[in-house]
């Protein structure tokens, strides 16, 4: 079954045509992690291979009991990173990405993107680990490398708190869809009355 979404047209202002409560989903990690694909399966847009430092999409996105604005942010540049207050105000979820066969993302998210961001939001927003890969029943990564992503993960886990771990492929229009509705009901359980 495929997302039912609207398009909102470009005004001076998005927030002007919210239409639901508004769910602001920010995405973090490298750009090995294909942030920008998970989303465009998500919304399902033909959008440019040419990929942004940093961005927002805003979409009206149906749920089965009602319609959410969703203002999806990618941070993925270190530099851009540093200009991150006026992003992360209002999250209302985190998604931090890591690529399943690429050992170096899991070692950034918990030695820069995770540190970087934990003391620049707001107290109480749901954040979410998410494990990425092209196909996650066959990673390319080495016994050693898988080894050592165990436990960086689960220093993570032990560290932070995370609402929630979803695996997804980058291939599996499922699996995205799966995370997105997942972060939208964390974030509409946390911030509104269903």
């Amino acid at each position: 079954m495929e997302n039912s979404f609207n398009i909102l047209k470009a005004s001076s202002h998005p927030a002007a045509r919210i239409t639901g409560p508004p769910v602001k989903i920010l995405l973090v990690g490298d750009p090995s992690c294909r942030n920008g694909e998970l989303i465009n399966m998500f919304l399902r847009t033909k959008e440019s291979t040419v990929h942004k430092r940093m961005f927002a999409k805003v979409y009206v996105h149906q749920m089965p009991d009602k319609n959410v604005t969703l203002f999806v942010f990618d941070v993925i540049d270190e530099d851009y990173f540093q200009q991150r207050d006026h992003i992360f105000y209002g999250d209302t979820v985190v998604l931090f990405c890591y690529d399943a066969d690429d050992p170096i993302t899991l070692r950034n998210l918990l030695h820069f993107w995770i540190p970087k961001f934990w003391f620049q939001t707001v107290a109480g927003v749901p954040c979410i680990l998410v494990e990425s890969g092209k196909k996650l029943d066959e990673r390319n990564c080495d016994v050693l490398a898988a080894e050592l992503m165990s436990k960086e993960r689960s220093e993570i886990l032990k560290l932070y708190r995370f609402d929630t771990v979803i695996e997804c492929s980058v291939d599996d229009p499922k699996s995205i869809d799966c995370l997105f509705n997942t972060a939208i009901r964390i974030a509409l359980n946390t911030y509104y009355v269903i």
